[in-house]
């Protein structure tokens, strides 16, 4: 469940199965300039970039999932993911969120919002 999150359903649908990253031109914009948008990137490949406060949380439940499940993350993305990591923490709503998952359903942890700094130990996701 770290890596489920409500969405809207036409932020959904447009991102489809874009890989996250930095959008430099904007395709789509959903209500303002730190919204979720998705775009071409620097290499003029579609990205999808999350709105400015879920970034980090975003970033973590990747690198959970990429851990818990052996999945790489490609590079360029990891680039993004990680940046995101340091520039959006962990805050007390994610924290109660993985707390609740813990408790009620998972019974596990995500290490990445219980010891943040555990990204910066892993040389390549």
């Amino acid at each position: 469940m770290y890596n489920l999150f409500p969405t809207r359903s036409d932020v959904n649908s447009s991102r489809g199965n874009s890989p996250f990253g930095v959008v430099v031109r904007v395709d789509r914009l959903w209500d303002d300039a730190s919204g979720s948008k998705v775009g071409g990137d620097a290499d003029g490949l579609r990205v999808f970039e999350p709105r400015l406060v879920h970034k980090g949380n975003v970033a973590r439940a990747m690198f959970y999932f990429s851990i818990v499940y052996s999945l790489a993350i490609d590079s360029k993305q990891e680039v993004s993911l990680r940046s995101w990591h340091r520039l959006d923490p962990v805050d007390e709503a994610e924290l109660a969120r993985a707390d609740k998952i813990a408790a009620k359903y998972q019974k596990n942890r995500n290490p990445f919002i219980d010891i943040p700094a555990f990204v910066d130990r892993i040389s390549d996701f």
